[in-house]
């Protein structure tokens, strides 16, 4: 087995891959699947910043989604944790609520809209009119972390054939 480091971004998408669809509880390959994650993030995103407190990959992507307290906006960017979106309202900050993607031309084939419960973690206005809101996951079953993490590979695929 290579080291991680060793490794192109298309070996490390595909053995983040089919390490996702093994069975948990391996301490060798949680350890593995940690160190490719971390080397897709630097990858992907650069240098993390100081303030950074993900510990899952986040894919930028472009998609349509839906907040279930009845306000539709785009999301910005998804990881197992949360997602980035951008809303025309602002929402509760103090209760959690249902957010889904909504299915379409930018979700794979393949892929059931991942749907989570979230609350927010912060958000700020933008200077145009809208919201930029970070939404942290807090109860999602495993199926759901799952499918959300089928997506980021995904568009982590895509991703590797533009490069």
């Amino acid at each position: 087995m290579r080291a991680v480091d060793e490794l192109s971004f298309e070996e490390l998408v595909e053995e983040l891959a089919l390490l996702s669809d093994g069975s948990g509880g391996d301490p060798v390959r949680a350890v593995r699947l940690a160190g490719i994650e971390r080397r897709l993030l630097a990858l992907v995103g650069g240098a993390a910043s100081h303030h950074e407190r993900r510990s899952s990959i986040r894919m930028p992507g472009d998609l349509p989604m839906r907040l279930h307290i009845a306000v539709e906006g785009r999301m910005r960017d998804l990881g197992e944790g949360g997602l980035r979106v951008t809303l025309p309202v602002p929402p509760p900050d103090d209760e959690p609520f249902d957010v889904e993607l909504l299915p379409g031309p930018g979700l794979p084939p393949g892929v059931d809209p991942p749907r989570a419960t979230a609350v927010v973690a912060w958000k700020r206005a933008l200077s145009y009119r809208g919201y930029d809101v970070g939404l942290r996951f807090v109860s999602q079953s495993e199926r759901q972390r799952r499918d959300i993490r089928r997506l980021v590979i995904e568009l982590l695929r895509r991703l590797s054939h533009r490069r």
